[in-house]
């Protein structure tokens, strides 16, 4: 499966697949940062490490690997958690941004992923 790669430029340091969000529009750029709660309005996962002020690929939709903050299972629907773009089930008022592709049993795991299925609901 394909994926849609969209450039943005990083507002702070991103870490490659993790979830960012956007933080600032101009007429030259639009900013992403790593996204850092349930309730963020994630618009992808990043496909490099960057620092701020660089451009970086964002997957808005398809396959792609994301870094897990714990374990969740094939399925569940995912959404970014407090720890800096990381993903984890997205729980009850959680803004869910894909589906978990495969399992992820520990803390820092790169799962696939696919972005843009279940936007906006939860797994509870």
């Amino acid at each position: 499966m394909s994926a849609v790669i969209h450039p943005f430029r990083a507002g702070a340091a991103i870490n490659k697949f993790c979830a960012v969000k956007i933080t600032a529009y101009t007429a030259t750029a639009v900013d992403v940062i790593a996204a850092t709660a349930t309730t963020d309005a994630v618009i992808g996962i990043a496909q490099t490490t960057v620092v701020a002020g660089e451009d970086v690929g964002v997957c808005i939709f398809g396959e792609t690997y994301v870094v897990a903050n714990g374990a969740f299972t094939l399925g569940d629907l995912l959404c970014c958690v407090a720890a800096a773009g990381l993903v984890d089930t997205a729980g009850a008022a959680a803004r869910a941004f894909g589906i978990a592709l495969q399992t992820a049993t520990a803390q820092n795991d790169q799962v696939k992923c696919l972005v843009g299925v279940g936007v906006g609901q939860s797994n509870a």
